[in-house]
């Protein structure tokens, strides 16, 4: 016969992040009015061609009111590894959670007249967000070719966590 047990029955989900390179502005659009956005995500860079860094991040811990304190800084560094750029404290959710586009509530076949408004219902723990900021990337024509990092620190600040991310572009 056994014991009592120390696991539980019900373990909240762990906070968890994602950085992506996104080549479209209007994937921030697309997601802002509850359809899920289709994406390309960059591992090549035109000298430019502008692209974005995108935080996706699901499981934060809510407040008792149900409100959310995601933010999150980006550095892009050179192949060099000398700092390209930074940008600190970007949102990614400050407020009430709300649910995110989801194969449920997408409207793919709907012009951007027709969409309806974007969804504002409270989210359930685990939806994923997209963060509320993004940092964009433009490379200049003087900008070295090579392998440049972009590194995001993404802290959740009810559930007193950080999350440290990388991801690479390549300027050919």
């Amino acid at each position: 016969e056994l014991g009592g047990s120390n696991v539980e029955t019900n373990p909240s989900p762990p906070f968890c992040a994602q950085l992506w390179l996104v080549a479209e502005r209007t994937f921030f659009a697309t997601a802002a009015r509850g359809q899920l956005p289709a994406f390309r995500p960059v591992r090549n860079a035109t000298r430019g061609h502008q692209f974005f860094a995108a935080i996706l991040f699901a499981n934060c811990a809510p407040d008792p009111r149900g409100a959310a304190s995601v933010n999150y800084d980006v550095t892009v560094r050179r192949p060099d590894g000398t700092l390209y750029g930074q940008s600190k404290s970007l949102v990614g959710c400050q407020g009430p959670l709300v649910a995110r586009p989801t194969a449920a509530n997408s409207s793919p076949s709907l012009s951007a007249a027709e969409s309806p408004p974007p969804v504002a219902t409270p989210a359930a723990a685990p939806a994923l967000q997209l963060g509320r900021d993004y940092l964009g990337i433009l490379l200049g024509d003087n900008d070295p070719v090579g392998v440049y990092t972009v590194e995001a620190l993404v802290r959740d600040r009810i559930g007193d966590t950080e999350l440290a991310l990388k991801t690479t572009f390549t300027v050919l």
